[in-house]
């Protein structure tokens, strides 16, 4: 089972603080019957540059491979990326392709946390015009925000695929909206999003158990597969 979002790098966001706490939430992934791991911390170009970035996140990536090396955590798949804020202008800058999970064409965006116009639209739209496959995080959280749902229907007329945070489907508010995305038949990757050990840990193998019994085993598994060809670069919208 692939994680596709994960703040699980010791020390780099507001995360995992240090890589004994990074060690125990491989081994809780290990667990839900995870076995791989997309690294997702928080990127923001407009605080920072990709190259410092990358820097950072490939020390904490080593210190976190350091402590598991000789255990059975070793054996685990970790992917290097990247939850990207959407800003202006972030399709044109250079090196966007150093931000996509590791070894694929695929980026992991949040979209802004406040009322959306069209420079958001546009800025999606063009990352996929880039032969990039954007990936949605926690599209669910931002019926929250939106007043008008429609503002979320318009990217199911793009290319790309939207990302679920397990916990959401233990959460009645959020009922509605993924019931509505599963329907639709759009590409769905489900995601973790875990942060540490206490108060947002992992719950992927109970959010599956959940989405089996609700919807069917045949939908956990298309989420699984969706996973998996991001990865292998075989997904097609």
């Amino acid at each position: 089972m692939t994680d596709f979002h994960t703040h699980i790098l010791p020390g780099i966001d507001d995360g995992s603080q240090n890589v004994e706490t990074s060690v125990q939430m491989l081994a809780l992934a290990k667990e839900q019957g995870i076995d791989t791991v997309v690294a997702t911390p928080h990127f923001n170009i407009e605080y920072e540059s990709i190259e410092h970035f990358e820097h950072k996140r490939a020390r904490a990536a080593e210190a976190l491979k350091n402590a598991v090396k000789g255990t059975e955590l070793e054996k685990m798949k970790l992917l290097l990326g990247a939850e990207v804020a959407l800003t202006p202008g972030l399709s044109g800058k250079e090196s966007i392709d150093r931000l996509c999970a590791e070894g694929t064409n695929c980026i992991l965006l949040e979209l802004p946390m406040n009322d959306w116009t069209s420079w958001v639209y546009n800025e999606v739209y063009a990352v996929t015009a880039m032969n990039y496959i954007p990936v949605l995080a926690h599209i669910e959280r931002y019926t929250e925000i939106q007043a008008n749902v429609k503002k979320i229907n318009i990217f199911e007329e793009m290319d790309l695929c939207f990302q679920i945070n397990s916990g959401s489907f233990f959460q009645f508010k959020y009922k509605k909206i993924i019931n509505r995305f599963i329907k639709s038949g759009k590409a769905i990757v489900l995601g973790s999003d875990t942060h540490n050990m206490t108060t947002r840990k992992n719950d992927m193998g109970s959010a599956v158990s959940r989405i089996e019994k609700k919807y069917g085993k045949h939908i956990a598994e298309r989420f699984e597969r969706n996973a998996a060809r991001l990865i292998d670069g075989s997904f097609e919208i």
